[in-house]
């Protein structure tokens, strides 16, 4: 996928966000929430499509320079905080990660991760009702 807002539509696909990246943010209404002042939220969706797997698990993730095979046995959306990635999927795609950029992966899913620089990400795993 080149564009790095795109949300799936299929719970398999993966797909690379950018937070500094203008588009797809959406206004998040904050109507009668607001008790001062005028907070302007706003969300970047980055899956919305259903999830494969049963779990749920939030953490920070380091690793330096490196190569490795990584199967997701769950859904997996990080944000790379440091350093920078490139991940080739087991369909073919590949992507380099830098920071500021989340990647959303479907369980299920196998790539060859390396670790060009000393990288720390925020990382959700999220899961269904298999």
């Amino acid at each position: 996928m080149s564009d790095t807002t795109i949300v799936p539509n299929n719970k398999n696909d993966t797909v690379l966000s950018d937070i500094n990246e203008p588009s797809g943010w959406a206004e998040y209404p904050m109507t009668n929430d607001v008790i001062s002042g005028e907070p302007d939220c706003k969300f970047k969706l980055i899956r919305s499509a259903g999830v494969t797997t049963k779990e749920i698990k939030v953490c920070f993730f380091s690793a330096e320079p490196s190569v490795f095979e990584w199967y997701f046995n769950h859904d997996e959306s990080f944000v790379l905080l440091e350093g920078k990635l490139s991940m080739k999927m087991n369909d073919g795609s590949a992507f380099e990660v830098l920071p500021s950029q989340a990647l959303s992966v479907a369980g299920g899913s196998k790539a060859v991760c390396t670790v060009l620089e000393p990288s720390r990400k925020f990382t959700v795993v999220t899961g269904g009702d298999k």
